[in-house]
């Protein structure tokens, strides 16, 4: 150790390079080509055979920056970035070459020599297996170790995030660091870099030679003097590094927390849900506001396999519920709790089918006399906060509010995003049938001249208490439309959108207020789009065809979602087009043909230049608010949003390795390998 003792004295002084020798010149990014070796001479060495070169904690930070604000290559890493190798025939034929040249691309790539830790993390690293194929047993020191090749199997793959941290680091120089500065750990990671870099340059040369550098200083020295490079310091706590998963599932609880969607009535989310903690007696009355801030007293959680109460056990909760004073907190131990179902498809048959509607409406009838005639309040939720629930509550705004379906529908995205499965439709349908026959038969029953004085149910009962909102009608105040023989020729004439073939069962998702994500059918179907306010289309590769008269169009013509097709040149005149939208008071559509990859990377742009998010901030924005749906931007397009990121910060928060792998993960949460 004392060579390498003698290194750090060498280093120890702060080193500004002229250009750095890490990153591409910013005048001429698709012409990577290596620079001279008198670049590298102010990086001793310490190793020479494989050879390693020396850096210093304060000369990484300094290589770190350059390479995050250097321009990224326009074009020069597309195809080969999809992983058209020659050993994939589909992939090749699809983009039409048997093999695509290695690009003269100078990267960086920094990796953890520790494997197997959870600590000591800088910004953007990776680890020996992220790169490197398994050691071949009793091999030699050179044969051990070989870049990782790894590819999708046969078929085209325009989303081959798998595959980037593998592909990319052959054409990086490698930055080997560890928890202690270097050691023999560091040094035999750099040093099977440095072996597989020289077998990669006599297999498929571009014409660079990379290079292998280890930090001397210790993690520590990160810590105290560019805390900013810390992702995980050396007691692991995170710093400086988003755990995709987490915040996606942070900013859907955000999305779907609890708010009121009717008189009394709340829709939101399992984590809303009243739990009682363990606090110490004589903060008793403090514990009973916090752990129920809005003061529930009635739970409903929908799921797949709930079982419907009847009108028997409803009324036992009733009673139950009449010895609680409205007057103070429902205690934890009072609240009641009721399981719904999630969707009508389950169903086997008629009499199952005609049961569970039936006592669908007998909730809807217990609920609005619980929060019209004693004002307690009552939260719908389910896991996610806006599938699940979405059954119930149009029922209930239906049966409440004396609502036609997509009048339920509107009311709804008035307040909150939800989502319908297209197959619950024809059930909605079916339970609105079902109340308005009901109400119908209460309101003969009330204007009989036999009935008597004191209401006949509960739902009528509904009459002495507040009314559920402004916006809403009392339940016992049928509209005239109640009694026509012909109800569903009524809700065609009136709300034909809800009709057209082209409606699936959902609205487009709303992103921002006034910008919603689509697809193409939602673009085709006008009246439902001026039924939610929107004003303007952006259509990105798919014409809707809309009437330019009742709509400002924007047709981004002839651009596909193949891998191959750029959105870069259209980012701006897209986002202003967006902003003028939002400046006029108008809404947006933004969509292509599926609403994940083209429109998609346009709305994660609009929020980057909107919000002021970082790239990943605000892809993760947009993923939870496009609900039940994955956004799938292709390769191409979330690397162009990565320039859009340098372009308008003048730099890129995260290296497109790193980017690549945590979207990979994420989306292994869902879809599997």
């Amino acid at each position: 150790m004392a060579a390498v003792e003698q290194q750090q004295q060498l280093t120890a002084s702060p080193f500004t390079p002229p250009s750095s020798p890490l990153s591409p010149p910013p005048s001429s990014p698709a012409t990577v080509r290596s620079p001279s070796p008198s670049v590298f001479d102010v990086f001793p060495f310490v190793c020479e055979d494989p050879p390693i070169r020396a850096l210093s904690g304060s000369q990484y930070y300094l290589i770190h920056e350059a390479y995050h604000s250097s321009p990224l290559p326009n074009d020069i890493l597309f195809p080969w970035l999809h992983g058209v190798d020659g050993s994939n025939s589909a992939q090749n034929s699809f983009f039409g070459i048997q093999e695509s040249p290695v690009p003269l691309h100078r990267g960086v790539t920094v990796v953890q020599a520790e494997e197997q830790t959870s600590k000591s993390l800088l910004v953007g690293s990776v680890y020996p297996s992220d790169i490197f194929n398994p050691p071949i047993p009793n091999g030699d020191d050179r044969q051990r170790r070989s870049f990782l090749k790894m590819n999708d199997g046969e078929g085209i793959n325009l989303r081959n995030f798998k595959i980037q941290v593998s592909k990319y680091v052959t054409l990086s120089d490698i930055v080997v660091y560890g928890e202690n500065g270097l050691n023999d750990t560091v040094l035999e990671i750099a040093k099977q870099a440095a072996w597989a870099q020289q077998a990669l340059r006599e297999e498929n040369p571009n014409g660079i030679d990379y290079e292998v550098f280890v930090i001397l200083d210790p993690f520590s020295f990160f810590e105290k003097e560019f805390p900013e490079l810390v992702a995980i310091d050396t007691q692991g706590i995170v710093r400086n590094k988003v755990n995709f998963l987490e915040q996606e599932r942070e900013e859907m609880r955000i999305l779907t927390a609890a708010s009121e969607i009717s008189h009394n009535v709340w829709l939101g989310n399992t984590q809303d849900v009243p739990v009682s903690s363990d606090m110490d007696p004589a903060d008793s009355a403090i514990s009973l506001i916090d752990d129920n801030p809005h003061q529930f007293s009635i739970c409903i959680e929908s799921h797949d396999l709930a079982d419907m109460l009847d009108k028997s056990a409803l009324k036992v909760f009733s009673d139950q519920l009449a010895n609680v004073p409205t007057c103070r907190p429902t205690p934890m131990d009072d609240i009641i709790h009721i399981d719904c179902i999630s969707s009508g498809v389950g169903c086997n048959n008629t009499a199952a089918f005609d049961s569970i509607v039936t006592k669908l409406i007998d909730l809807c009838e217990f609920i609005s006399l619980q929060t019209n005639k004693f004002d307690r309040k009552v939260l719908i939720h389910c896991a996610d906060g806006y599938t699940e629930t979405s059954l119930f509550t149009l029922t209930y705004l239906m049966y409440n509010e004396n609502l036609r379906l997509p009048q339920a529908y509107l009311r709804f995205q008035k307040t909150r995003s939800f989502f319908v499965y297209p197959n619950d439709v024809t059930t909605l349908l079916t339970i609105e049938k079902r109340i308005w026959e009901r109400k119908k038969i209460e309101q003969q029953k009330l204007s009989s001249p036999s009935s008597p004085s004191s209401p006949s149910s509960p739902s009528t009962s509904s009459s002495s208490s507040s009314s559920p909102s402004s916006s809403s009608q009392s339940s016992t105040s049928p509209p005239t439309s109640l009694s026509s023989s012909q109800p569903e020729i009524e809700n065609y004439e009136k709300f034909p959108w809800f009709f057209s073939p082209f409606f699936e069962g959902s609205f487009p998702s709303r992103i921002l207020p006034f910008l919603y994500l689509g697809n193409l059918n939602h673009a085709c179907n006008a009246g439902m789009l001026k039924a939610l306010g929107i004003t303007h289309v952006l259509s990105v590769g798919e014409d809707s065809k809309l009437d330019k008269k009742e709509f400002e169009v924007h047709y981004l013509d002839n651009l596909y979602d193949d891998g191959i097709d750029s959105l870069w040149n259209h980012l701006d005149a897209c986002v202003n087009f967006i902003e003028n939208a939002r400046r006029s008071n108008g809404s947006i559509l933004i969509h292509c043909r599926v609403g994940v990859s083209r429109s998609a990377t346009i709305t994660i742009a609009y929020i980057m230049r909107h919000l002021g998010r970082s790239l990943v901030s605000s892809y993760l924005y947009v993923r939870a608010r496009r609900l039940n749906v994955i956004i799938q931007p292709n390769l191409k397009f979330m690397y162009e949003l990565l320039q859009y990121e340098q372009k308008l910060t003048g730099r890129m928060n995260i290296n497109w390795a790193w980017l690549a792998k945590e979207i990979h993960t994420l989306n292994m949460c869902y879809v599997g390998a």
